[in-house]
């Protein structure tokens, strides 16, 4: 996936979004209802299935904490800056950093774009080498947040929904899109 840009296409989210069922979480489609499920985020992302999957559960009390984060982070980049050093080995604090801007940046993608304070505590959980149902969080996050879109503004809400969303139209409608033959990127021929 990561070699493949998808460039944000406001037209296909607004025509995916005119069918999604509030009531059912499925789109609502002439032949039939159809979802992503857990199996196309495993398949899609390759993250795990198995594990505690609310993110409350995933509270470790083994977990290392953290103090207090001293300042806002404007962007990935800044938590990167000032939590890179030169070792070879990595402190605790800074595996952590690096799970928080991965969770955030490339899985649940933060609708302000910048490193969110509601997923450091799984970063420290997941810094313990745990493994935890990702997978389902990232699928209830989905649902979540095509429900905010459908009830509220629909593009005001779309955040982390958009890439799976997108990832998951372009797989089942293949023919709507082209796919690039080298690592060049994914666009829809209407």
């Amino acid at each position: 996936m990561s070699k493949v840009g998808m460039s944000k296409q406001s037209s296909l989210f607004d025509c995916m979004l005119r069918f999604w069922s509030l009531s059912s979480n499925v789109f609502l489609f002439s032949w039939g209802p159809m979802s992503p499920t857990l199996y196309d985020v495993h398949l899609f992302t390759g993250l795990p299935l198995i594990g505690p999957d609310s993110p409350y559960l995933i509270d470790d009390p083994l977990a290392p904490k953290l103090a207090p984060l001293r300042y806002f982070f404007p962007s990935y980049r800044a938590v990167v800056k000032q939590y890179e050093s030169c070792p070879d080995v990595p402190s605790v604090t800074e595996h952590i950093m690096f799970l928080w801007v991965l969770i955030c940046q490339y899985l649940f993608c933060p609708i302000s774009g910048k490193p969110s304070f509601e997923y450091l505590p799984r970063a420290c959980s997941l810094s313990t080498g745990k493994v935890y149902n990702l997978g389902a969080m990232l699928l209830g996050s989905f649902y979540q947040g095509m429900n905010s879109c459908v009830t509220n503004n629909p593009l005001s809400r779309l955040g982390g929904v958009a890439w799976l969303l997108q990832v998951c139209t372009a797989a089942y409608f293949s023919k709507l899109f082209s796919f690039p033959t080298s690592s060049g990127s994914l666009s829809t021929l209407y």
